[in-house]
């Protein structure tokens, strides 16, 4: 589930997460994972941006063992070994599922990197990278009015730039987690406009449920 509210200056983002294994490792625990996932959302979707007070409420509930129709419309990371170029995880853009690479868990887990999953998660609300694909100081044309306006040293810690232009910029990656204050109107409005969970891989049928694409 994926609630986003507004009351005045205050915008508060409901999260229930499911938490999934898809791979064949059997010695992955996925409460120590929950836990870790739930303090590093908590811990960046939440503070002052601007004139904007930001709230996160999260709950992440794993599941060992599961029907697809529990999971149908419910914001999903799955522990997945098909994830794109073998990258620490990816998500769907506006959508529900984040496919997290088993071979990170453990720098996950032991705060080595705490940036991953609010960075993807910054995608399933919508946001883009602020920046031009593989360009330095550059603006992304294909992302919103409010992300284009965010000025080039915003960018330099920002959490949706990605990982070649933090390096570039002589930024430590896992201290680079900032959200502008543009970047947190635009979680609201992408929930009000509805354009979040459009893509979602879970195709609900007449009697049956089933992944679309790879997980």
């Amino acid at each position: 589930m994926l609630s986003v509210t507004r009351k005045e200056n205050l915008i508060t983002l409901n999260f229930e997460i499911y938490l999934i294994n898809k791979t064949s490792l059997a010695n992955i625990n996925l409460y120590v994972l929950a836990g870790s996932i739930k303090k590093q959302i908590e811990t960046v979707y939440s503070g002052t941006f601007g004139k904007i007070e930001l709230r996160s409420n999260v709950t992440v509930k794993p599941l060992y063992e599961y029907k697809l129709k529990a999971l149908h419309n419910n914001l999903v990371i799955a522990i997945s070994s098909n994830v794109t170029n073998d990258n620490v995880a990816e998500a769907d853009f506006g959508g529900l599922l984040i496919k997290l690479n088993p071979k990170h868990l453990e720098s996950i887990n032991s705060g080595i990197n705490k940036r991953t999953i609010p960075h993807e998660l910054g995608h399933i609300l919508g946001l883009d990278h602020p920046h031009a694909r593989a360009k330095f100081e550059s603006i992304n044309l294909e992302a919103s009015a409010l992300e284009q306006s965010i000025t080039n040293q915003e960018k330099l810690n920002n959490l949706m730039c990605q990982s070649w232009y933090i390096q570039k910029a002589g930024i430590t990656l896992n201290d680079a987690l900032a959200l502008t204050e543009n970047q947190v109107k635009l979680l609201f409005e992408n929930y009000t406009s509805k354009k979040l969970t459009k893509n979602y891989h879970i195709k609900r049928r007449l009697f049956s449920y089933s992944w679309i694409g790879k997980i």
